[in-house]
């Protein structure tokens, strides 16, 4: 089997994957809904206010119980069917990028009086065909949490090479949570993505599991250069 072809079987690995869980998600919501047994309850809770458009917000006391539960469901159904597709679109969009041979991510801090120093991160990907293409991660600012590594994962989440890589080796997994898979700063859901906040120390385990090295090249007093390589 070549690589297209363990792409594709990746890919609807994954397409059925999120199918299951959509499904599973409808399944629960539908239990719990019904498990209120007046309309006063169900239209208390913000959750399932949110499925009914304005008019129907104002017409769901007036309505029967079952007749609340289907219009909630409907739209449930609806927005469900949204997100279906665009987690598939998603799916198809990254399993068609190019294969990422090297990335580096260069950090600038910048003094801000405000919140201290702040990070802005630029990388350069580099692709098997020989090709190179740049991402930025914009001036990270605010406090209480870790600016760098959101700097490094705001770039790298923009490299559809990278993301990739972590779908496929979640494809082979998809019965095992994310973390399971990766390790700590690598998503919660089903289709993998690296986290902000959580500490570039987090990463090498996560670029480990997909084949490549995460490393530091060098740091200076306003400056960090990180390398991400394929193996």
């Amino acid at each position: 089997m070549n690589t297209n072809q363990l792409n594709i079987k990746a890919m609807k690995k994954l397409i059925k994957a999120i199918e299951t869980e959509l499904k599973n998600e409808r399944v629960k919501f539908v239990k719990e809904l019904k498990a209120y047994d007046s309309v006063e309850f169900i239209l208390n809770g913000w959750y399932y206010k949110s499925f009914l458009t304005p008019t129907k917000l104002k017409l769901a006391p007036f309505m029967g119980l079952d007749q609340l539960v289907e219009l909630i469901v409907l739209r449930y159904d609806i927005k469900s069917a949204k997100r279906r597709a665009e987690k598939i679109d998603r799916i198809k969009y990254v399993m068609g990028a190019k294969d990422v041979v090297s990335v580096v991510i260069n950090i600038e801090w910048k003094r801000s009086q405000t919140w201290g120093h702040n990070p802005n991160a630029d990388a350069r990907v580099s692709y098997i065909d020989g090709t190179c293409e740049y991402f930025n991660s914009g001036s990270i600012g605010g406090c209480g949490y870790d600016k760098e590594s959101t700097a490094v994962a705001n770039c790298i989440n923009q490299v559809n090479g990278i993301l990739k890589a972590l779908y496929i080796k979640r494809a082979k997994n998809v019965k095992k949570t994310t973390r399971e898979v990766f390790g700590y700063g690598s998503g919660y859901g089903l289709l993998p993505r690296i986290e902000g906040g959580v500490g570039v120390s987090c990463y090498p385990e996560i670029f480990e599991a997909i084949g490549f090295k995460f490393n530091k090249l060098s740091s200076g007093k306003s400056f960090d250069v990180y390398q991400i390589v394929k193996k």
